[in-house]
């Protein structure tokens, strides 16, 4: 807290530096109240508070109008003595414009600089206002001061074009500062990380039945006593060592799951460990290595040399600007609720950002199902991300279900849900590797069998060729011997004519006999040749036949020949691809379409690692802090964020934040919102309500139950969409959906603490008078196991031994 010694000195130094330029001066006392509204904490409303009561003097920048650009309706800086304040110009549905506070930073030298040679003076009159409260100003006060400030610059003739020079390196300083300080927080916390550790003594080990024998093998450690701080989510994947004292190597494994009921981690081993080589009792220590750490650090470092796929990102997370939406009606379904039909069309529309608030039941994982739908018809590559497995194990399950193609990145053990181990990359890959080993093989003996008709084809070719050649050489034969015996007779009728020759000479006047002889001998010759000429063409075209088949068995012997080097290469391919997996994985990483995996699982896969992505959807984002969201958000061209920032936070560690805020007491970070607060409900406080959207309409639960929580948490806009009568259960002694049972006037009322760990100072909590009014309804209204559900304040409650 500031001494009232350093007020009064601050407050004179402010004093002192009274009105310098009269003509850069803005009277806004003359002007209505302008609201302040703080939106998510009191931090920043403290802040500014108490520098406003130091000194009333401030120094207003040069407004950025709105023009599409995202920021709500405009932007300005204010700079008081100590620090500089964004300010996004945003109205309420009441038409009331306001002033929503953004960063808040501690003034650097190039502020004072920029102050003193363009910033306008004013003596202030802002009221400040947090959520829930009334800030009784005019409508227009706040756009009315933003346009006035805009005026006054444009009569002083400050050029905007100097001013956006100075802005551009100004950006840049930003976007210096922002990743730089977080790339050392997260180094401050990777070695806090190392030296906090874990210690977890056990005094029993058991073959696990989550045990599944592939590539390793897993057994149950029961641990000493009851530990309260067994996070499933934090310690699932985490890579330990087993030993039995604090000296010795030890064996290395990583936690498979975790019984918090038990008390009982599941830890597997990436080698077969014997049973025998582990202590029977013995420590689980965290080991060195997290991978988280250094994945964090590579998404802040692509941010900073300009390589996130969104090239609007940072904009988004430093300046709060968004590209303007030009919103499009893509889908119309009945299937879906108005607000279910219009988060999607923007999701399809958006450019850069999107955020999608889902209150229970109202349909989240639907519409993610229905995005991913329409991106995956355009060819999109979509990332579906969270910090939780479930969730993303969830979205997978609903697009098998509707035969879209996906892949899970991770570990076997990590997914919750059977038929999405299917789906696994290494489960994918392998049976693309098995499909493609039946395919070789159905090919391999499809060749053989070919060859063996081959070889049947070829022993009937060597018949045919055999009986072609036998019938040509006897057709040679036969010509042979009708030649000999056309020559033959021609002989013999060449000597009838010589002898008769005389005789018919002597007759001239016979003539006529012998013209006729000398026809038939020329019909004679003519009708032999003829006959030999066909005979010619029956052995040529034999011979052509037999040429033909000798060709078709030089084919058929090359085919059969081909077999065993067929048959070669292929068991050469599988063999190569048997060792060379991560070809198949490549293959996959290319093909498919729609990914999922967790924040930090989406860059642990080598063949992922380099994957943009068009778009990711990032699923329960109301639990995820910048540093775990930033790493899917710098892989894709678009964001879709989605989650809930009145359900659960972000899980904290408050000693380390404690000591954060310590040993970087002086640095320009809101420790609030870096550790505390998820990214999605910071930006949806200060985003503009084009890139945001609220699901407005439950179909889990009675009316009477959703009624008070959209009143408590939702201003009044979360609806019922199922009938009232659809939603009762017939209780004996409970008329209404919702009973609240007091406690007040009863008995040992309190909670009773019970220490279970005097080294540790380890405590439960419990209240039996509540365990046992709860026991007691439960019994009146006999609900089976499965019909009910039982939330317990402490998880000691469960283990009350309530007697008869």
């Amino acid at each position: 807290m500031i001494s009232v010694q350093s007020i009064n000195s601050k407050r004179q130094s402010a004093l002192e530096l009274g009105i310098k330029d009269q003509e850069r001066y803005i009277d806004m006392q003359k002007m209505p109240r302008i609201p302040l509204y703080f939106a998510t904490h009191r931090d920043k409303y403290y802040i500014v508070r108490e520098e406003l009561s130091i000194s009333p003097y401030i120094w207003i920048g040069q407004p950025r109008s709105a023009r599409g650009s995202g920021i709500g309706y405009g932007r300005i800086f204010v700079y008081t003595n100590s620090y500089k304040i964004d300010l996004s110009l945003n109205n309420f549905n009441d038409g009331t414009y306001y002033f929503l506070v953004g960063g808040i930073y501690p003034k650097k030298q190039r502020d004072t600089i920029y102050v003193i040679k363009n910033a306008l003076q004013a003596k202030h009159n802002f009221t400040l206002f947090l959520k829930g409260e009334s800030s009784y100003a005019q409508h227009l006060s706040a756009k009315n001061f933003f346009d006035l400030v805009e005026i006054k610059y444009q009569q002083l003739g400050i050029k905007r074009e100097i001013i956006e020079e100075e802005e551009i390196d100004e950006q840049d300083n930003e976007v210096l500062d922002f990743c730089n300080t977080h790339i050392e927080l997260i180094n401050f916390e990777e070695e806090y990380d190392k030296n906090k550790g874990y210690d977890f003594k056990y005094n029993k080990i058991k073959t696990s039945e989550k045990s599944d024998n592939v590539k390793g093998v897993t057994y149950a450690f029961y641990l000493d006593k009851a530990n309260d701080n067994l996070d499933k989510e934090s310690l699932q994947g985490a890579e330990i060592i087993v030993k039995e004292e604090e000296d010795e190597e030890g064996v290395k494994g990583y936690i498979a799951d975790v019984d918090t009921e038990y008390n009982i981690l599941h830890i597997k081993f990436p080698k077969s460990v014997n049973y025998y080589e582990l202590p029977e009792v013995g420590l689980i220590k965290k080991s060195d290595k997290n991978v988280s750490f250094p994945i964090q650090r590579s998404a802040f470092q692509s941010l900073l040399e300009g390589k996130a796929a969104n090239e609007n990102i940072l904009n988004i997370l430093i300046s709060n600007e968004y590209k303007p939406i030009d919103e499009i009606e893509h889908i119309r379904s009945d299937r879906l609720t108005k607000s279910q039909q219009k988060a999607i069309n923007k999701a399809l529309s958006v450019d850069d950002f999107l955020l999608v608030q889902g209150p229970p039941g109202t349909g989240k994982t639907e519409i993610i199902v229905e995005m991913i739908q329409e991106f995956s018809e355009q060819g999109k590559k979509v990332l579906i991300s969270s910090k939780n497995n479930l969730a993303v194990d969830n979205v997978l399950e609903k697009c098998i279900d509707r035969n879209i193609k996906c892949i899970r990145l991770g570990r076997p053990e990590s997914v919750k849900i059977e038929k999405v181990k299917s789906v696994l990359v290494d489960v994918f890959s392998l049976n693309i590797q098995k499909e493609i080993d039946q395919a070789t093989r159905s090919y391999q003996n499809t060749v053989k069998e070919e060859r063996e008709i081959n070889k049947e084809k070829l022993n009937h070719a060597y018949k045919l060729k055999d009986a072609v050649f036998d019938h040509v050489k006897v057709s040679k034969k036969l010509i042979k011997s009708k030649l000999i015996l056309f020559l033959f007779k021609i002989l013999v009728f060449l000597r009838i004519i010589r002898k008769d020759s005389g005789k018919y000479l002597r007759r001239m006047s016979d003539v006529s006999e012998y013209t006729r002889q000398k026809e038939a001998l020329k019909n004679l010759i003519d009708n032999e040749v003829n006959y030999l000429e066909l005979d010619s063409k029956m052995v040529w075209k034999r011979s052509e036949r037999q040429n033909y088949i000798e060709n078709k068995i030089q084919f058929l012997l090359n085919r059969i020949g081909d077999v065993p080097k067929k048959i070669e290469i292929t068991d050469k391919w599988l063999e190569d691809l048997s060792l060379r997996h991560d070809v198949l994985t490549e293959v996959t990483a290319e093909d498919i379409k729609v990914i999922g995996a967790t924040c930090i699982g989406v860059n642990t896969n080598r063949i992922f690692n380099s994957i943009e992505y068009d778009v990711a959807i990032i699923d329960e984002a109301g639990q995820i802090t910048l540093h775990d969201v930033i790493v899917p958000i710098s892989k894709a061209k678009k964001v879709i964020v989605i989650g809930d920032h009145m359900q659960l936070p972000p899980v904290t560690d408050d000693d380390f934040i404690n000591k954060t805020r310590e040993k970087y007491k002086d640095m320009e970070v809101d420790f609030y919102e870096t550790y505390k607060q998820s990214l999605f409900e910071k930006l949806f406080y200060e985003a503009d309500e084009s890139h945001k959207i609220m699901l407005d309409t439950q179909f889990r639960m009675h009316e009477d139950i959703a009624e008070p929580i959209s009143q408590l948490f939702y201003g009044g806009n979360y609806k019922t969409g199922c009938k009232t009568e659809h939603r009762l259960i017939d209780i004996a002694g409970f008329k209404d959906p919702m009973v609240f049972l007091d406690t007040i006037e009863l008995p040992d009322k309190y909670e009773t603490v019970t220490v279970i760990d005097q080294e540790t100072k380890q405590v439960a909590y419990t209240n039996p008078t509540e365990a046992r009014i709860i026991a007691s309804v439960l019994e009146r209204m006999i609900i089976p196991l499965q019909d009910g559900l039982t939330v317990l304040d402490y998880k000691g409650e469960k283990e009350i031994d309530l007697g008869d």
